[in-house]
């Protein structure tokens, strides 16, 4: 894994960066093209970027005034409407839609829901989303950034948050660290950052199927004989 931050930046920034990264790394090893699944993803065309509601719209078909009604949500997950509009929007994406992005070109899905990220600063426009941004490259998922959120009570209010609806899903809530919060009165400018997976960028540009293939020393090396 692969992680930097930006300041003075936001998740618009790190977005720039990973394209130029890429880019810089498809010209020097002279490849043009990903291939996933024996489909050819073009490096060197603009990638495309689309919200998360908007990605979910338009992959399933689906007007984006149903993508807020959580009845509607449970039909189309199967899943009791009690869970909640997060957790079934969510359940949604990643079971109709994570496998399929970016098949023809790199995607940028930018704008998920709060609950997702508690360190992610919330979007201006729709509080229900925050600034949160991830890479996909034939149905996977390469790097997820963020323009990071440093205001001490909105995350304390998205630590407690998350630890409510683990809980309801009979999940082991997360400790909150309180030394953390201490530290965030020192930050002095926004800034954005990422976490790059190494391994499966290595994995698309040497044409690979599997990680195994590409680590050091895949889980399956310690059950050969």
């Amino acid at each position: 894994m692969l992680e930097w931050y930006h300041s003075p930046g936001d998740y618009n920034t790190i977005m720039d960066e990973l394209y130029e990264l890429i880019k810089f790394i498809a010209s020097n090893l002279k490849i043009s093209e990903f291939k996933v699944r024996g489909k050819p993803i073009p490096i060197f065309v603009p990638w495309k970027k689309i919200s998360f509601l908007n990605c979910i719209s338009e992959f399933l078909n689906i007007p984006i005034s149903d993508l807020s009604d959580s009845k509607i949500l449970s039909e189309l997950t199967g899943r009791n409407e009690n869970e909640g509009w997060e957790n079934l929007i969510e359940f949604l994406f990643i079971s109709k839609v994570e496998k399929s992005i970016g098949l023809d070109c790199p995607y940028f899905i930018f704008d998920f829901p709060v609950h997702t990220s508690s360190m992610s600063k919330i979007h201006p426009e729709d509080k229900r989303f925050c600034q949160r941004v991830e890479l996909y490259i034939g149905g996977i998922e390469i790097a997820n950034a963020f323009t990071e959120l440093f205001d001490k009570e909105e995350i304390l209010k998205r630590f407690k948050t998350s630890a409510r609806i683990r809980r309801s899903l009979k999940k082991k809530p997360h400790q909150i660290d309180y030394e953390f919060l201490d530290f965030i009165d020192l930050v002095l400018s926004d800034f954005g950052g990422v976490a790059l997976g190494l391994d499966r960028l290595i994995m698309l540009f040497m044409n690979k199927s599997s990680i195994q293939d590409v680590i050091a020393f895949p889980i399956s090396y310690y059950f050969n004989d």
